[in-house]
């Protein structure tokens, strides 16, 4: 049968391709795979996602075919009119605005051309056919199988990827859920309640159940609409979890700012908080006030405002008008609608010398601390080691995995790699890319870039010196040894430059541990830990996903300074060491063995023994970060549960040991206490009582002997402590903290402690 390729692109406004998410196609996208292949299409997913100076490579692969590609006829292929394998086949390109909405109003288009000339059709015509006017209306579901000669069906109104076997259910978190589907004329309507209810019991069979929130599709359209999708689907994910007796998912939304402005902020709050929504990013904001209104859902639901169509001073505005409230600002330059995880971008071919605003002062500070410390949550969101490929010089397989592809921040020791790093066929560089190259005024800019340039003066590597950018941002660099010795004068990077450096960071984390004594130099707001995805041990790791790099001055490439080599720079572009470090890390007893970025500086048997005695190592590095917000909330000697102590004195002898990797942290003293989620660090203020309770959750679970500590600490009746446990549970789950599948772990592990105890010779 005919073979289908699915491609997701998103577009520069000037057409060029900046971003082909193969692994992760939208819904429409997701619906046609299923209309096609339930006709006996065969229809495949690129394995990899890749940037513009890859796509030719990707469409290519089978060039066996490229002088003779099968055709789009007039009728549906049958096995006698098409090859069984086409060499190359017709790849499917869908083109989507910026705002990552599958049901967007602006809408998706889609176009079918073959490898032949799938490059030149879809860059040049903006990814429409070229007979397309370019006023044409959104591409549906009925019109891709019409240019695909395949009839629209009523019954594909009733598609469901997930139903179909075409989405595997670790793919939820990126596909999500629609509320409504195509009709044959391109308008939307409802999706039969039956088929939700389906879908969502499907979800609910599944073993474990996403961790992130679900994306819900479909809610545009008039306030009514919107409004009656929300209560019938918070009316079936209702019944559903009665039905089933298991737990719910949570919910990711997106709406247009008109129709929050006239919906009411109260109204939409409380329709999507019973239906269980957790985050709302909302879109079409047009101005600074609009903004400033729409932040009041952040006192009820995780909120990202998209301002990428506001100026620096309006987002500056609005930024001011947030702080405290569980709000992400996205921002950047509309057009482009690149770095879009950035407050304040930069656009692509920029070259920096001197920052002419504290805005660029504040984006170029993030990213160069970001590539400094090397954390990277996973494209997935997942938190475990993910295996990334180390760059190479195959344009096909890209310099990383997952979206945007390239490195994220490249530092080069000297200007002269500049021309191999940025160079838009052969070079390591992508779109999204910011480089920073020393100033020297004896290598010119290359005519032709990829990414956006820095330039700095001194050194971002050596102990003792700083680097400079323009005249209003520096940064000091030093052993980490050295830091307690430290008279402090701007941002400062502590790195692991030698085994000393690494032995007094693991003394430092086991005085941590069990004496609750945190070095006060790391806890200095203007003191940041290089490398930190290396010193943990859930930390993701930006090194391990090819997501940034550090050129050295004779053109070797690593993840860090101390990195495991990946390969060399050379006039012919960048060539892979034969056996560069894979990223496939050895996991002993949950813990990653290895890691790319200190490799070269503490050998890889004296890490891994590390975090094997030490799997709390990452809860260590999270406590830094949770006390010092701790110390800005005003908590004058906080302390962090299970580092030298607990709250509740029957638990005083359970240290960090016990606690699960992904618990949320417990910090405060008798006045007031946070709560700090594990990894993203999203902090909740609540009282020492209830953190008493959390911690009684988070140690031993839920059940009678956490009954028996609650009582005991609180003189409350079981009754009330019960109840207390389920309000926590409850509160906690509607902003997507699992505290319930927490105390499970924990009272299972308790369970076998016990059992380990009881059993004759055992000693605990």
């Amino acid at each position: 049968m005919r073979r289908f390729t699915l491609l997701d692109l998103r577009k520069h406004s000037s057409g060029q391709v900046t971003e082909i998410l193969g692994t992760r196609p939208s819904w429409p996208l997701r619906l046609v795979h299923a209309a096609l292949a339930s006709r006996g299409y065969v229809v495949d997913t690129a394995e990899s996602a890749c940037s513009l100076p890859h796509l030719r490579a990707l469409v290519a692969q089978d060039s066996d075919g490229l002088d003779n590609p099968p055709s789009v006829g007039t009728e549906t292929p049958t096995e006698s009119t098409v090859p069984a394998r086409p060499t190359n086949g017709e790849i499917i390109w869908i083109d989507r605005c910026g705002c990552d909405d599958a049901y967007c109003g602006r809408g998706w288009r889609a176009t079918v051309a073959t490898a032949a000339d799938g490059v030149a059709a879809g860059v040049a015509d903006g990814g429409r056919p070229a007979d397309e006017p370019d006023d044409a209306g959104p591409g549906a579901l009925a019109g891709l199988l019409a240019r695909l000669s395949v009839p629209w069906q009523a019954d594909d109104l009733d598609r469901s990827p997930y139903l179909d076997g075409v989405s595997p259910a670790h793919e939820v978190t990126q596909v999500g859920i629609s509320l409504v589907a195509e009709n044959a004329d391109g308008t939307f309507a409802d999706r039969p309640a039956t088929l939700l209810a389906a879908e969502l019991s499907w979800l609910r069979s599944q073993e474990e159940m996403p961790s992130s929130p679900v994306p819900l599709h479909g809610l545009s359209g008039s306030v009514e609409d919107v409004r009656r999708r929300l209560v019938s689907f918070a009316s079936l994910a209702g019944l559903a979890a009665i039905a089933d007796g298991t737990a719910t998912p949570c919910w990711s939304a997106t709406l247009a700012a008109t129709l929050i402005d006239e919906a009411g902020v109260r109204a939409v709050a409380e329709l999507t908080e019973a239906a269980g929504i957790v985050q709302i990013r909302v879109t079409g904001i047009s101005g600074a006030a609009q903004a400033i209104g729409l932040l009041a859902l952040g006192r009820h639901i995780a909120l990202e405002l998209d301002l990428r169509a506001l100026g620096p001073g309006d987002v500056q505005r609005v930024a001011a008008k947030a702080g405290g409230q569980r709000v992400t600002l996205r921002a950047g330059t509309t057009e482009d609608g690149l770095m879009s995880g950035e407050l304040l971008t930069l656009a692509p071919g920029l070259l920096l010398d001197e920052p002419g605003s504290a805005e660029h002062i504040q984006a170029i500070s993030g990213r160069l601390g970001r590539w400094a410390t090397g954390g990277r949550a996973p494209v997935d969101g997942d938190e475990r080691p993910a295996p990334a490929a180390a760059p190479t010089a195959d344009p096909a397989a890209g310099a990383g995995t997952g979206p945007g592809s390239g490195p994220e921040e490249i530092v080069l020791a000297s200007a002269e790699h500049l021309t191999a790093v940025t160079d838009p066929d052969t070079g390591l560089a992508d779109f999204q890319t910011l480089v920073f190259t020393p100033a020297d005024p004896g290598t010119p800019v290359p005519a032709a870039v990829v990414g956006s340039l820095v330039r700095y003066a001194g050194s971002a590597t050596e102990p003792g010196d700083d680097l400079l950018i323009g005249d209003d941002f520096f940064l000091q660099t030093f052993d980490y040894a050295s830091g307690a010795y430290l008279s402090l004068v701007g941002p400062t990077l502590l790195r692991i430059t030698s085994e000393i450096d690494y032995s007094v960071f693991l003394e430092d984390a086991d005085a941590a541990r069990s004496r609750g004594d945190f070095p006060e130099h790391l806890l200095h707001p203007l003191v940041q830990l290089a490398d930190s995805c290396a010193l943990g041990t859930l930390h993701p790791c930006a090194g391990r996903l090819g997501r940034r790099l550090f050129v050295a001055a004779d053109g070797t490439v690593r993840p860090a300074p101390g990195g495991a080599i990946f390969g060399h720079l050379t006039t012919a572009g960048f060539q892979a060491l034969e056996h560069a470090f894979s990223g496939h890390a050895e996991i002993l007893d949950g813990v990653p063995a290895d890691d790319p970025c200190l490799a070269e500086v503490v050998p890889a048997e004296v890490s891994s023994q590390a975090r094997q005695v030490r799997p709390w190592l990452s809860r260590f590095l999270w406590s830094i970060d949770a006390l010092r917000r701790a110390q800005r909330e005003g908590i004058k000697r906080p302390t962090v549960s299970g580092f030298g102590g607990r709250l509740v004195e029957a638990l005083a002898g359970e240290l960090a040991d016990v606690d699960a990797p992904n618990a949320p942290l417990i910090v405060g003293d008798r006045s007031a206490a946070l709560l700090v989620t594990a990894g993203d660090l999203r902090v909740f203020r609540i009282s020492p009582a209830a953190a008493a309770m959390v911690e009684i959750l988070l140690v031993v679970g839920s059940g009678e002997r956490a009954v028996e500590l609650a009582c005991g600490h609180t003189r409350a009746s079981a009754d009330t402590v019960r109840s207390g446990f389920a309000t926590l549970i409850a509160t906690f789950a509607r902003s997507g903290v699992d505290l319930a599948g927490i105390a499970a772990r924990s009272a299972a592990r308790d369970a076998v402690a016990v059992v380990a105890t009881a059993a004759p010779g055992a000693s605990r």
